[in-house]
């Protein structure tokens, strides 16, 4: 009806539970019986009254939480980025082909640019599928020789072993050392960054390729 209802960070003090709720308990709030062009009530195919905002809703927030929640949405819901560039905050549309698979982890890295080893993981287990760990390690350092410059390789490519088997790549060490937990295996935040940039890179090219087929 024209409304415009703003709400700043409605995750305050809320648990995680609740920050995945919170979205929808505001759309209901601002929503009412759909009617026709005859003030009849409109109905689905259940016969249950279907519902309609009837307010715009703008919600400014920094919980993963909401946005993974937003995305859900693509027809009705715009997410938005304000990212700082010399000084000035430029406006980035966050869309679902941005995401490979909507976590917690991977909304902290494409809204906020946290990088975090739990994403590493999860996209290393979203490439690797149902192969050995082996191979995907050896495709993956496949795609490094054949893809990056000489001097960018040291950010992808990392020497390691885990019982007899040795391995080539960044991407691998860290998985390793997340579920095999050793104090001696350090990485950075650059090396995190790195591995996350290089799997979604290989990712998204394999995704390509199988729907050109």
């Amino acid at each position: 009806n024209g409304g415009l209802v703003l709400v700043d960070e409605p995750e305050l003090s809320m648990h995680p539970r609740w920050q995945k709720r919170v979205l929808k308990y505001y759309q209901d709030l601002l929503s009412a019986d759909k009617v026709d062009k005859n003030g009849n009530l409109v109905k689905n195919e259940k016969g249950w009254i279907e519902k309609e905002q009837i307010a715009q809703l703008i919600v400014a927030t920094h919980s993963p939480y909401i946005i993974e929640e937003a995305l859900k949405d693509k027809e009705d819901t715009l997410v938005i980025v304000l990212k700082e560039e010399d000084g000035k905050l430029n406006p980035k549309y966050l869309t679902v082909p941005d995401f490979i698979i909507k976590t917690p982890a991977e909304v902290n890295y494409i809204a906020f640019g946290i990088p975090s080893p739990e994403y590493v993981q999860q996209l290393y287990e979203i490439g690797k599928r149902d192969k050995k760990q082996s191979k995907w390690d050896e495709e993956i350092h496949q795609y490094v020789s054949k893809n990056k410059n000489d001097s960018d390789k040291d950010r992808y490519l990392k020497e390691s072993s885990l019982g007899n088997t040795k391995y080539h790549t960044l991407p691998t060490y860290i998985r390793n050392s997340i579920s095999h937990w050793d104090a001696e295996r350090n990485y950075t935040d650059d090396n995190v960054r790195g591995s996350i940039d290089l799997l979604r890179e290989i990712i998204e090219e394999e995704k390509g390729e199988e729907e050109h087929l």
